[in-house]
């Protein structure tokens, strides 16, 4: 299922519009200096919307790696963080 609201977020993130429902025909657009986006072009936007989420995950994940490897080389644990928030 396309996810018109995410795709809007992130693509027309700086334009007025609103969206009520999950459907297209859902979407009020606002904005009077560019006409509304149609079906097939946010349908064809859904591909790229999904692998930028899957690499912004990817990166989060080998961020998070990064961050760990630090720490062990500092000599402190996961485990030792753990605690620490406790």
């Amino acid at each position: 299922m396309i996810d018109y609201h995410l795709i809007l977020s992130r693509k027309f993130h700086q334009k007025d519009w609103s969206i009520n429902g999950e459907t297209y025909e859902g979407l009020n657009w606002f904005n009077k200096t560019e006409p509304k986006p149609t079906k097939e072009e946010l349908d064809a936007l859904w591909p790229e919307v999904q692998a930028e989420i899957a690499q912004e995950a990817i990166e989060q994940e080998q961020q998070k790696n990064d961050t760990i490897a630090k720490l062990e080389a500092l000599g402190i644990s996961v485990d030792d963080l753990k605690g620490l928030l406790r």
